[in-house]
């Protein structure tokens, strides 16, 4: 998401589209809208569901 959400803000100030910063934006706010719990970004499935509370939990991170 990150990735993209840059790629679509580069390209609108390197090509002077304007609409692609729009969608920069609208991206990087359905992410918080959906991921941001708490004050942290948590992962989460496609649909906005979040399948697990921590992080770093699959990696058995202490």
């Amino acid at each position: 998401n990150g990735l993209a959400i840059t790629a679509l803000s580069d390209a609108s100030f390197t090509l002077n589209r304007p609409e692609y910063l729009g969608a920069a934006i609208e991206c990087a706010d359905a992410v918080l809208d959906l991921h941001l719990v708490d004050g942290r970004l948590r992962p989460g499935e496609p649909d906005g569901t979040q399948h697990r509370p921590d992080p770093l939990e699959p990696f058995d991170v202490p």
